[in-house]
Parts: structure tokens; sequence; C-alpha cells
């Protein structure tokens, strides 16, 4: 996603307690995870950019890609690695008990939830904040409930909300510690953000047969809809829906009985036009940033082998960005690197690259 303008309003107090409550949990909880977790990865160049192998039984899980930053999660364990150097660090440690939300990442910030209860997703939790300017850790106030992970524009974590039973958009600067509520009603899931764009669905999603996306500019309040991708009901094999949105764009997942995956499309939201890009798997969602759109293709590539696809909106074909043997179950975007997670016959990895000009 691109960084924002500033979202919210707050009073200064607050934005004062961020980095006193930063300072109490940063340098002396790292020394100590560190001293006694035996977590980290193994970390190699490859052609493209990076491979990296999680110690232990585990596999990591949820890469995402922010900036400089790539971010997973190991059981409870929430990891960050710098792209430019390869140095890893253990971000927190939900316990065994308890379940960690996939993380969320940008230039800056690190954003994830501990304390949730593994089967149900419920409980007490804390939503962490790591930044990466200061080194610093902290908690973000016991008012911030995220139903599931915030997503990061930029310096903003945007979550949804659901105190008292009414469902909420809401934001919170990072960086200066404003808020803002973006949005109230009838709100599920998927949410979707890229300043000034927020984008829900009013009605309970389901990817065979999705309801129409709500999508509101926050710099003029305006509030508009958008038919879900082309789609078959009756296929009960891919997913169809509208999963991020970039400058403008909306990236979505139509279905394509023929090709037995999923139609990759754009719907540019001022002027109202869908493009077709290619055909990704039925089993994994793309990414877009930037005008760059990557997914792994139906067809192509040799039996127990993904190819990840990218494609410019601003033309050009589909190009090829990486085969990976083994099935990729998770691709991430961030300017023009990739990471994805790969399911092999000997274990899980995670990799990145840089997309070819």
């Amino acid at each position: 996603m691109t960084v924002p303008a500033r979202v919210g309003v707050r009073a200064l107090a607050l934005a004062l307690l961020v980095p006193i409550v930063g300072a109490a949990l940063g340098v002396a909880a790292f020394a100590r995870e560190d001293a006694h977790q035996t977590w980290r990865p193994e970390v190699a160049r490859t052609a493209t950019g990076w491979r990296i192998v999680q110690a232990g039984g585990r596999p990591p899980w949820n890469p995402v890609v922010g900036g400089e930053n790539l971010v997973w999660t190991w059981g409870g364990d929430t990891i960050l690695m710098d792209l430019a150097t390869g140095r890893t660090r253990l971000l927190g440690i939900a316990g065994r008990a308890t379940a960690v939300m996939p993380a969320s990442a940008s230039e800056r910030f690190i954003v994830w939830v501990e304390g949730i209860s593994p089967i149900a997703l419920t409980g007490a939790r804390t939503t962490y904040v790591y930044d990466t300017r200061s080194g610093r850790r902290y908690a973000l106030p016991a008012d911030v409930r995220p139903v599931y992970s915030p997503i990061l524009v930029g310096d903003v974590a945007i979550w949804i909300d659901r105190q008292d039973g009414a469902g909420e958009i809401r934001s919170y600067d990072l960086a200066t510690g404003h808020r803002a509520e973006l949005a109230a009603g009838d709100i599920s899931y998927p949410l979707l953000a890229d300043s000034p764009i927020v984008a829900w669905y009013a009605a309970p999603f389901d990817s065979r047969d999705p309801p129409p996306l709500r999508v509101k500019d926050t710099a003029t309040g305006v509030v508009t809809t958008v038919v879900p991708p082309p789609h078959d009901p009756g296929d009960q094999s891919a997913y169809a829906g509208w999963v991020d949105v970039s400058d403008g764009v909306l990236l979505g997942l139509g279905t394509d009985r023929k090709h037995r995956g999923n139609t990759v499309m754009v719907h540019d939201l001022t002027t109202g036009a869908n493009r077709v890009l290619g055909t990704a798997r039925a089993d994994t969602l793309p990414a877009i940033d930037a005008g760059l759109v990557v997914w792994v293709a139906a067809t192509g590539a040799a039996p127990g082998t993904s190819l990840l696809t990218g494609r410019r909106l601003d033309g050009g074909p589909a190009f090829e960005i990486a085969r990976a043997k083994g099935l990729v179950a998770r691709v991430s975007l961030s300017g023009e690197t990739a990471a994805w997670l790969t399911l092999g016959s000997t274990g899980a990895w995670m990799e990145t690259a840089k997309a070819p000009r």
C-alpha cells in the first residue's frame, strides 16, 4: 500500500504517552527474549533476493513485506527481517496458550495483535507496535480492540471495531497518536484501505457469491458501491471478490472454470472500468502496490512448481518473477519487492525478489 496523508484527530497527551510506553517495553524486553529463544531463522542471499528457513519443525506463516521490512509469524512469535541487511529480530512472543494475528508492515511501523484464543479468536488481546526508526516496541491503549489485524497505510493503523455490537472503522496515527472514526454501521470483513479510500462489505462476506463493496473517500465523505467481479455462484472451487486497493484501483478475483482458477482483475474507481490481467491459481490471493500486480499463475508451471507472475498497470504483458519448487501459499508486495511462502516436500520457506524491469 502507498504512504497516505495523515488520518485522525486526538489529544496531545495521548501522543506523548507513546514514547514513554515504548521505552518501558523496548530494549530490555528484546534483550530478554533474544537470550531465551531459539527463534533465529537461516537467512541466505539468492539470485533474486533472500531465502529464509525458520528453525524447528513449525513452519513460518503470513509473510508480509512493507518497505525494507519483512515480518512473519512463527507459532506465537512475530519476527522481523531487514531486507537491506538480512538481519532478523524477535518482536514478540504470544506464548503457547494464546495466538498471534498476522502482522501488518509499512516502511516504518509493524503492528500485530497478541492474546487471542487460537481457536475462537476471542479473549483479551493487546495490539503491539514496533517502530523501526527508533527500535521501540509498545502497546496501543486498551480501547484499541481490532476484530482482526489492523491494516497499515503508511503511519496509520486502520481496523474494524465492534464495541457494544456496533461496527466501526477506526484509525490511529502511530506517528502522532491522532485517532479518527472513518465509518460506522453494517461493516463486515474483509477491510480494504489505501488513503483516502476505505472499503468494506455491508453484508457478511461469501467468496462464492460476494455482496457489493462499499467504498468511502475519507477526504470527501462520499460513499459509493462497487459490484463484485464477474463470477459464477455455482463455481465452488474458486474465490471471488475484491481483495485490495492501491492508488484508486481495486484488485479483485472472478471465477474461471476453464482454467480452474481465478480471473485476476482491477477496477478503476475514477473511471469505473474493469480490466482483466490474467488467471491465478484458485487457492492464492494476488497482491497490488504502486501500479504492480503479482499473483501465482494457474497455468505455465511444471508439476510441483509455482509460477509467480507480475504485470504493470501502465501497460505491457505479464512477466515471470520467480518459479518456486513447491506450493506458494501466500504472496505479499511492497513497491517492487515481492515476498512469498512456499510449502515444499521437505518443509516450508520464504523468499523475496525484485520485479524485473
